[in-house]
């Protein structure tokens, strides 16, 4: 029987507590293939890093999965796990009904699998933070807080660049030169 787990997740960027819990609930479905599955979206206000890098960034912290990126959701990520005997799809508890239902109209028509169970990973408990409260961080220039709500499966050089790359990815170090600019030749008027 072939059975695979899978999430479909944004990550931009990475968080302990919140996508690393969700990568823990995937690897931890008893008998089951586990694939991670990242949007390829890249803006600078909700994904400012650029899905290569946050690629690279997954595949050390989401070692025990097979990481990919995808374009097109989770009807493209249960592409590319089809066909199999069960498919256990693990979503935030306030996606649950919309992927329950897009997976069972889609079963069998653009995959196929004999079996979906849709998991809640849960909320978010203690002192989980958000991507939007990284990046929230990553704005304000508070790196120490930044770099603390990262894998400890990374560097300190590594959660070091992915701030730098998120920062970078927002257009804030660039925002800081024109102000700079706009400030010294406000002066020299």
């Amino acid at each position: 029987m072939k059975h695979v787990a899978l999430t479909y997740m944004r990550a931009n960027p990475i968080t302990r507590e919140g996508h690393e819990k969700v990568y823990n609930r995937v690897i931890g479905v008893r008998g089951a293939e586990p694939h991670i599955f990242l949007s390829t979206s890249h803006d600078s206000k909700k994904n400012p890093l650029a899905p290569e890098d946050k690629l690279r960034f997954a595949k050390k912290i989401f070692k025990a999965a097979d990481v990919q990126l995808v374009k097109g959701g989770y009807i493209e990520a249960l592409k590319k796990v089809s066909p199999a005997d069960k498919v256990t799809i693990i979503v935030g508890g306030d996606r649950v009904e919309v992927i329950e239902t897009l997976a069972n109209k889609y079963n069998h028509k653009d995959f196929d699998f004999e079996e979906i169970e849709i998991v809640n990973a849960g909320g978010r408990e203690g002192n989980a933070i958000s991507a939007s409260k990284m990046r929230a961080l990553a704005a304000e220039g508070k790196e120490d807080e930044f770099v603390a709500e990262l894998s400890n499966k990374l560097t300190k050089q590594e959660k070091h660049e992915m701030y730098q790359l998120t920062r970078e990815g927002m257009n804030l170090d660039e925002q800081v030169i024109v102000e700079a600019e706009e400030l010294w030749f406000a002066w020299d008027d």
